[in-house]
């Protein structure tokens, strides 16, 4: 089969049982697409439940989209979390920011919750750009970032179709994320609230969870930001609703953006840059999300560089999973 694009499905999971296998189900019907090389490369990070042997179930028989036994994932790769001597150790990160920054304080759980998932984020990319350098790089790659630990993925027609959109350059958007939701437990779907926001830079540059994470900021006042945020993706006039940042548990990109070699995920992860929050576990300033600082970075090297195509991403209002919150499951 001649192939016209590839697909690299690529995400982190642990302590998933309950929701792995129905989430890679759920991506089984982009194989059929006529003309795509879909890969699944997934980064199993030590889980301590059966998130593991159930991946290596799905990875000795795979399911198919049901036209022949065959016509499953073209790649499927189980990947394990680095060991010291691969990557930079969470000490080594945390020696390097402290050399950004001298006055950094103590760090947090959650501080080291984002290094460590930067961590595995920049790995993943370093061992896959490698096999993109090998079949060559086009602006009809795609690079599809998913969290496989998502209540619900979103309407696979819907997404099939801004792969492409983003594949085929259809649109200024160099990447575009979903409008992921959170959901509860015996609620409807609709009607729910926009859920990522430690990930969403809005286009004037505002961080509405350094608003949200502020102690000064009333209870009131962070409901209502987000109640707004929502409003605003969800009505939105076009489309894609452009931003700076955004991830939403699953964002496209173009191949060439994704694997830029002067970026990655902790580009611009210190606390003394412009979208760092407020940490309540050590009552002091922390690092923002992976994604800020990984697009901060695409935006200011591509932005800058002379003849190069700038980099944009926005919210696709239409692409919505839903995530549901630790404690809700059922």
């Amino acid at each position: 089969m001649v192939f016209n694009m590839t697909l690299m499905i690529i995400g982190l999971v642990k302590n998933a049982e309950r929701v792995i296998e129905p989430r890679i189900n759920d991506l089984v019907p982009l194989v059929c697409t006529p003309g795509w090389h879909v890969s699944l490369k997934i980064l199993e990070g030590g889980s301590t439940d059966n998130t593991r042997s159930i991946l290596k179930k799905l990875q000795q028989s795979p399911p198919n989209c049901g036209i022949t036994e065959e016509t499953s994932f073209n790649e499927f790769e189980i990947m394990d979390e680095p060991g010291v001597d691969e990557f930079d150790s969470i000490e080594t990160m945390v020696t390097k920011a402290r050399q950004c920054d001298a006055n950094l304080p103590p760090l947090g759980p959650e501080d080291l919750r984002i290094l460590r998932i930067s961590r595995l984020r920049d790995f993943m990319r370093n061992q896959l750009r490698v096999s993109v350098v090998n079949t060559g790089t086009t602006s009809r790659n795609v690079v599809l970032l998913v969290d496989f630990d998502l209540e619900k993925f979103p309407d696979i027609v819907l997404l099939r179709a801004h792969i492409w959109r983003v594949a085929h350059s259809k649109s200024q958007f160099q990447a575009i994320c979903a409008n992921g939701k959170t959901a509860y437990r015996l609620r409807i779907w609709k009607g729910l609230k926009y859920y990522d926001v430690f990930a969403t830079v809005l286009q004037n540059g505002s961080y509405p969870f350094q608003v949200i994470t502020n102690p000064k900021t009333p209870a009131t006042e962070r409901d209502q930001l987000v109640k707004t945020l929502t409003r605003e993706i969800d009505e939105a006039a076009s489309l894609i609703y452009p931003v700076q940042s955004c991830f939403g548990g699953m964002a496209a990109y173009q191949t060439e953006f994704y694997f830029d070699r002067r970026c990655n995920y902790t580009s611009e992860l210190t606390r003394t840059n412009k979208h760092s929050v407020y940490m309540p576990e050590q009552k002091s300033v922390g690092f923002p999300c992976e994604h800020v600082s990984f697009h901060t970075c695409l935006a200011r090297v591509r932005n800058l560089a002379e003849g190069q195509q700038p980099f944009a991403i926005g919210i696709a209002k239409n692409l919505i999973p839903y995530w549901l919150p630790a404690g809700q499951a059922p």
